[in-house]
């Protein structure tokens, strides 16, 4: 887009954003359907290893995790990296506090009118780490229940990395442009109005053909609504572009069913308009990658864009496809990866029921594959993935943590969190009208969901490998609300 057409969205956006703020009364109620399979089945497994393909010979080219351990491995190459649990703690809460209407350190109910919202995944955009948020809660007088904009908030990452609290105080939305609040009639406390994600469509196609919901539609684009939401996002040669999950022609809350990747050409600053490029997946008409990059965790490394996914939520295990960084915003090009020969395949040299029928490298068997993100820390040479896992073989609602030393494997696994292990009962699940303390959720009327490490692990060397510890934010149902933890594990090679 050019400077003269950015400049007249962001000037029709801020005509938008304060009609949108004003069209309310009272604050929105709670009265959004639960999401697809928000169950309460939280059961603990003690099992943590998956089992993956000797990688062999392959691993030669790995970092230096590969160099850790004792003298007489030296040059060796290992056949797994192993991963154990060693500690994890609560570090805030980032939205509301003790309840739903009341406010965290990060004061966001009355600096940008906003009580609640989920996700977070985490990408770095100049000199800032950003979260991207999933549906946004007003907290007086902006959108109404359905509506639930996407929202943005930043904060500074050399003053994250040096202290972590920092997202506990100073996390900043991005807001609209009128000052003070739309609410400050109501109540003078709240200064600003937080800001709701805008998506344009691709030339030649319509915004109802890519999202389900759209919220103040018009003809060049509209806020996504409720469920269609940021799966993923990254900043490459100083573009930041931002995975989409949504459910377009379906008119229900359901699963997501197509994936897609936009552009925000002004990242960084207002407006938050993003041009959607290309689809990237989808379950519904010729899967070009198989079905299996619904939920997508992207990482730039080695000149490759690698993307793990996951497809029908829930229902799957993770997925590796890639392409050259290069052409990141182009469509097409991608190869998907088969752990069966350990081999890359050009996603379009193959028939959709050959792509679909490439199987997971990660829990092909267990499934229940959530939202994703995933890591790399420079100083140990490993991969960092997290997911939430729930299915009937899973042993419950789960928060895994996978390493290896490449993309392709072999991955070792650690639960992080299992929500029925009675010491996470006890310290976190809510027993009394708030949520006091370190008590967060309300596990019997959900589970933890939307697991994201954040770009500031710590690898601290030791004799057989490595301790990482790993920021995490998790998001609560009820109360509506995400929340950043950190955990210590223990990384060290394997030689069989």
């Amino acid at each position: 887009m050019s400077t003269t057409n950015t400049s007249i969205c962001a000037g029709m956006l801020s005509a938008l954003l304060i009609a949108g703020c004003a069209s309310g009364g009272s604050a929105p109620d709670d009265t959004r359907e639960p999401p697809p399979d928000a169950g309460t089945d939280h059961g603990f497994d003690g099992g943590d290893r998956v089992a993956e393909p000797d990688a062999g010979a392959a691993l030669n080219d790995a970092g230096p995790i590969l160099d850790a351990g004792s003298a007489r491995d030296a040059g060796r190459v290992p056949t797994r990296i192993d991963i154990e649990y060693l500690s994890r703690e609560l570090v805030c809460k980032l939205i509301s506090g003790d309840e739903l209407l009341w406010e965290s350190e990060n004061r966001t109910h009355t600096r940008f009118n906003l009580r609640g919202t989920d996700l977070g995944t985490p990408a770095i955009v100049g000199e800032e780490l950003h979260l991207f948020f999933g549906d946004t809660h007003g907290f007086r007088r902006i959108w109404h229940p359905g509506e639930d904009p996407d929202s943005v908030a930043s904060v500074s990452l050399s003053r994250a990395r040096s202290d972590l609290r920092t997202l506990c105080r100073e996390l900043d939305f991005y807001v609209t442009p009128d000052i003070p609040s739309v609410a400050a009639v109501e109540d003078s406390r709240i200064e600003r109005d937080f800001e709701g994600v805008f998506l344009g469509p691709p030339p030649g196609r319509h915004i109802r053909e890519l999202l389900d919901r759209p919220a103040l539609e018009q003809d060049w684009g509209a806020f996504a609504g409720s469920f269609e939401v940021p799966t993923g996002a990254i900043t490459h040669d100083g573009q930041t572009y931002v995975y989409w999950s949504t459910r377009p022609g379906t008119g229900e809350i359901g699963p997501m069913r197509l994936s897609f990747i936009a552009h925000w050409e002004t990242a960084g600053s207002s407006p938050l308009f993003y041009r959607i490029l290309h689809t990237i997946d989808d379950l519904d008409e010729d899967r070009p990658l198989g079905g299996h990059f619904i939920q997508n965790a992207p990482i730039v490394r080695d000149e490759y864009l690698y993307l793990f996914g996951t497809g029908l939520y829930r229902r799957d295990g993770v997925h590796l496809a890639r392409k050259p960084a290069s052409a990141i915003a182009s469509p097409g090009a991608f190869e998907l990866y088969d752990p069966r020969t350990e081999t890359w395949t050009a996603a379009g040299s193959l028939d959709e029921t050959a792509r679909s029928g490439i199987p997971a490298i990660i829990d092909e068997d267990v499934r229940g594959i959530g939202e994703l993100g995933v890591q790399y820390v420079e100083e140990a040479g490993v991969y960092v993935l997290m997911y939430q896992q729930l299915s009937s073989t899973s042993g419950g609602n789960r928060m895994v943590m996978q390493v290896a030393p490449r993309p392709e494997g072999p991955w070792s696994g650690a639960t992080i969190i299992a929500m029925h292990d009675p010491a996470f009962v006890v310290q976190h699940c809510c027993v009394a009208e708030t949520c006091p303390g370190e008590r967060i959720i309300r596990c019997d009327q959900g589970g933890l969901y939307g697991i994201y490490p954040l770009p500031l692990i710590e690898a601290a060397p030791r004799e057989d490998g490595y301790e990482l510890s790993v920021p995490f934010v998790a998001s609560t149902w009820v109360p509506y609300n995400v929340v950043l933890f950190r955990t210590n594990v223990s990384v060290r090679p394997v030689f069989d």
